[in-house]
């Protein structure tokens, strides 16, 4: 039969043993508490990048638009940010050199947020019924944002 000094001896090892036990687990849960918080970290850094540059996106689009008496090609910028380098080509040329457009003064190579540019369309006998309307950018995203559509010129 154990005596009571042994016993006591038996215990402190056991409280020990438990001791240890429970802090290389808490130690393990605080390992994967600095995983998740690394992991949450990352997806809302990712959401902020995302936000940031959605602010910073222009979008351009053009619809013809009739008016009273003449109808014109309306480009405008629907997009939180400025737009600059602005190109505006119909059926692969230059908007200024195509023949159912008429552009004094040229069109601008910027647009603010908000903002819209009218090409009044000039009309005549054979001319042409659509045309591909193309507009390329540059934003706080970088160069080369495009917006292309086949628009009828016949209203």
């Amino acid at each position: 039969m154990p005596t009571t000094d042994q016993l006591q001896t038996i215990a402190a090892y056991a409280a020990l043993g438990i001791s240890l036990w429970a802090g290389y687990k808490a130690y393990r849960v605080g390992q994967e508490q600095v995983r998740l918080d690394a992991h949450m970290l990352r997806i809302e850094t990712s959401r902020e990048r995302d936000r940031v540059a959605q602010l910073a996106s222009a979008t351009l689009r053009a619809s013809l638009v009739s008016g009273s008496d003449s109808s014109v090609l309306q480009i405008r910028n629907e997009g939180e940010s400025g737009a600059w380098s602005i190109e505006v080509t119909a059926d692969g040329s230059d908007l200024h050199d195509h023949p159912c457009f008429t552009i004094s003064p040229p069109l601008p190579t910027e647009l603010d947020s908000g903002a819209q540019v009218d090409a009044r369309m000039f009309v005549f006998d054979g001319m042409p019924q659509q045309s591909k309307i193309e507009l390329t950018w540059t934003d706080h995203r970088g160069s080369g944002q495009r917006w292309s559509s086949t628009v009828s010129l016949i209203i």
